[in-house]
């Protein structure tokens, strides 16, 4: 299970790859519907992409203020965890949360105000859990 923590952390890297060259941007315009479409559709590119041998990213998606990041666990059937979201939240969220809110590159969200919302779904397509880093996770204000 430690790999797979790791994997999903490994994955927040590429994030800002080459997205935002060297332009500027206001606040307001890196919240907006419009940027975060286009991150993300940059980002998608590379997608589906397996980030270990159990864990899959489809996807991800931009919407006003908030990534959201669509991963598939491919051995993993809903019906054999009913603790999944425990799980996620007391072991994945603190490791990809201090990822995210200690590195420059990756903070460069949560400091302008966007969520990044992790979700999961099983072999079969089924909701499985998620979890959001919020700004003031990081210690940013969530406007």
């Amino acid at each position: 299970m430690k790999k797979f923590y790791l994997a999903i952390i490994i994955t927040t890297i590429f994030i800002n790859q080459n997205i935002f060259a060297d332009k500027k941007f206001t606040k307001e315009e890196f919240q907006s519907a419009t940027f975060l479409s286009k991150v993300a559709s940059k980002m998608n590119v590379n997608m589906p992409q397996f980030v270990d041998e159990n864990t899959r990213i489809d996807n991800i998606q931009g919407f006003k203020k908030l990534l959201r990041f669509n991963y598939t666990l491919v051995h993993f059937k809903k019906s054999t965890s009913k603790n999944i979201q425990i799980e996620l939240d007391k072991n994945l969220k603190p490791l990809v949360k201090n990822s995210v809110c200690s590195t420059p590159r990756y903070s460069i969200f949560p400091q302008n105000g966007v969520y990044l919302t992790y979700v999961y779904s099983d072999m079969n397509g089924m909701y499985i859990g998620e979890f959001t880093i919020k700004p003031s996770d990081c210690g940013y204000s969530n406007n």
